[in-house]
């Protein structure tokens, strides 16, 4: 991923994939059992990603692999926990079993593009990106905004902003779907990366209306303001939220004071 001020790390477009995440159920037989354990074992993955022992999450998805073999999401978590770990051989075998899984989705081709973004390959990640936004399943305001991201990292900053405009301005006409809070917090992220702090709090501003959550819009407004040196209104802005943000606060602060980027 481009390295840029953001809340703290998700999946890229594999939450809310096709990977289901059904209630408890009654039944106790072994296809429930198997369910559970895939289930457990993608949760863990997520948990140790996000904490970057990228390793102990291939272990993870090792094991939800084996209960489900033909998943080419699995497959593109795997690929983004190996860029990370700077392993390009396996980094690209497992964006080719996605692929091959897969077919030409646009989720599978976003997200392997982004493992190949991670890896620093950017003429590959900019076909996977381009390929989505052509594909008949086509999600053009995440496809847009991940090739915005690639621009962003290297230095193509009015091309950026232009795709940007470009996936809201298609969402506005019908040509793709409607904007999620997601889409305005990772549009927020991006601006605030090129340092359009004005632009960027306005998205992070609608995120907020438009549904997501108070810590994300607080850690990203904090991180706004500290980009510009104004510490007492990140302060400000985080405190309504209590304890329950101390460890990013001090975080964000120690950054702040080693003249790094604000990013979590």
């Amino acid at each position: 991923m481009v390295n840029r001020a953001r809340p703290i790390w998700r999946w890229p477009r594999l939450i809310g994939s096709n990977i289901c995440w059904p209630a408890r159920s009654r039944s106790t037989g072994p296809q429930s059992s198997s369910l559970q354990g895939l289930q457990l074992q993608l949760a863990l993955a997520d948990t140790l990603y996000d904490m970057r022992r990228y390793q102990q999450s291939v272990d993870a998805l090792n094991a939800a692999l084996a209960l489900s073999p033909d998943d080419p999401l699995i497959y593109a978590r795997m690929a983004h926990a190996y860029a990370h770990l700077g392993r390009r051989d396996d980094t690209l075998r497992y964006v080719a079993a996605a692929e091959r899984a897969g077919g030409n989705q646009s989720d599978i081709l976003l997200d392997t593009g982004d493992a190949l973004l991670t890896l620093g390959d950017r003429k590959a990640a900019m076909d996977r990106f381009e390929r989505a936004l052509d594909a008949p399943d086509a999600n053009r305001v995440e496809a847009r905004l991940a090739i915005a991201r690639l621009m962003v990292k290297y230095g193509q900053e009015d091309d950026a902003k232009q795709q940007i405009s470009l996936a809201f301005a298609e969402s506005r006409i019908g040509e793709a779907p409607p904007v999620t809070a997601d889409n305005l917090i990772e549009a927020a992220n991006l601006l605030l990366a090129m340092h359009d702090f004005d632009l960027a709090t306005r998205y992070f501003e609608k995120a907020k209306q438009a549904g997501a959550s108070d810590e994300v819009v607080a850690i990203g407004l904090a991180n706004t303001y500290l980009a510009q040196g104004k510490t007492k209104e990140a302060d400000e802005v985080l405190a309504p939220l209590g304890p329950i943000l101390l460890p990013i606060k001090l975080r964000l602060f120690a950054g702040a004071r080693r003249g790094l980027p604000a990013a979590s």
